[in-house]
């Protein structure tokens, strides 16, 4: 399999993160090609880097946040052929205002239909189906921008 792997920046890696992608390229198991793209605002990022994605052959694409070094080989998950898998990524959520407020959480969510809000998912061992994920640590297949839905900016 051959996977993109991105590191969206503004001009700075944090050193743990360079340790994981150097883990990367040394993975006998698949065919990684890593890009540093710089496009701002975020989202924008995001969008050049599938219009890269799809320009090439490769069968997934493995996003990786600047600040956010997975602990291990997200390539191990290409092995279960998902469309989408997010890897959990703690998130510095505290405003102080709220009663028993964490101040961290994982951006991994439930979809609450009666406020029409995602909360963070309940579950939080193992690879499991949710409703929504973070872009931090994401892995996703091609056939997903195979949709030409899914090609009209899909981080909006």
């Amino acid at each position: 399999m051959k996977i993109l792997v991105s590191i969206p920046n503004t001009g700075h890696i944090h050193k743990l993160v360079s340790l994981s992608t150097n883990k990367l390229l040394c993975d006998k198991d698949h065919d990684v090609r890593i890009i540093y793209p710089t496009n701002n605002p975020y989202e924008n990022n995001l969008h050049h880097i599938v219009n890269e994605f799809m320009d090439g052959d490769c069968d997934f694409w493995l996003n990786i946040d600047s600040d956010n070094p997975p602990i291990n080989n997200p390539l191990g998950l290409v092995q279960f052929d998902l469309d989408i898998v997010g890897l959990p990524t703690p998130v510095w959520h505290f405003t102080g205002k709220n009663k028993g407020e964490r101040p961290v959480y994982e951006n991994a969510y439930k979809y609450v239909p009666s406020k029409d809000a995602y909360r963070e998912w309940p579950i939080r061992k193992g690879l499991q189906k949710v409703d929504a994920v973070g872009t931090g640590c994401i892995l996703i297949a091609r056939r997903v921008f195979e949709s030409s839905d899914m090609r009209e900016a899909p981080f909006q």
